[in-house]
């Protein structure tokens, strides 16, 4: 669901192989020194945006008044001096850029940062389920289901798509059940899912919903246990 976010949105993913825990620990050491790197070039935007300032405040001092413009015949008019709060303007946009440029870094090493720490927690429960449903598209292939403290994983195959990787944050299903009899988990999600599923699924359509059925007994009942959203 629109997670990787900044809070991330629903995602349906394409389809990608786990990572790693050893390439976890190599992302997460590469995030350190992405870190690193981010908080020298903030530091030097800073001193350039505070020197540019600084150029701005004394181009717009131009000292004494410079004398009217006058027209003499047989001549060009002479030009106004306009150089100074010129420049203090380019100066004032050079400045808004930077200024941009810092909170870029900033939403970029946060994004960053929550998207390593999601990935990098175990899974409070694994099971496999089947007759997966997303809006008005069904598929009859089974899938490993991953229960994470604030996401589910899994994956669909979509009859034109392909095999898709589910990915459904549970900040935005607003509404969710588990038919113990029926052994289906059902749930609806408040925001809209990629393109793989953009005529499939209307978030707006109170009879669009998605679901799955587990095999087994046990893994129902674990999952009703288990599950943030039906706790």
């Amino acid at each position: 669901t629109p997670a990787q976010a900044t809070q991330q949105p629903v995602e349906a993913l394409p389809n990608t192989d786990r990572t790693k825990s050893s390439g976890i620990a190599a992302a997460l050491s590469q995030l350190s020194d992405t870190d690193d790197l981010l908080a020298r070039m903030k530091a030097r935007a800073y001193a350039r945006s505070a020197e540019t300032r600084s150029r701005a405040t004394k181009g717009g001092r131009t000292g004494p008044a410079s004398p009217p413009a006058t027209l003499q015949v047989g001549s060009k008019p002479q030009q106004a001096q306009t150089e100074g709060p010129q420049k203090a303007s380019d100066a004032t946009a050079a400045c808004l850029r930077i200024a941009d440029s810092v909170a870029q870094f900033d939403s970029l090493t946060a994004s960053m940062k929550q998207s390593m720490a999601g990935k990098s927690q175990d899974p409070l429960m694994r099971c496999v389920c089947r007759a997966l449903v997303v809006g008005r598209v069904t598929t009859s292939a089974s899938s490993p289901i991953a229960l994470y403290s604030d996401r589910l994983e899994y994956k669909f195959l979509h009859p034109t798509q392909g095999n898709v990787a589910m990915l459904m944050w549970f900040k935005d299903i607003d509404s969710a059940r588990l038919d113990l009899d029926t052994r289906t988990f059902t749930f609806h999600v408040a925001k809209p899912l990629t393109k793989h599923f953009a005529g499939d699924y209307d978030p707006g359509c109170s009879t669009d919903f998605l679901s799955m059925q587990f095999c087994s007994q046990d893994d129902a009942v674990k999952f009703s246990k288990a599950c943030p959203v039906l706790l």
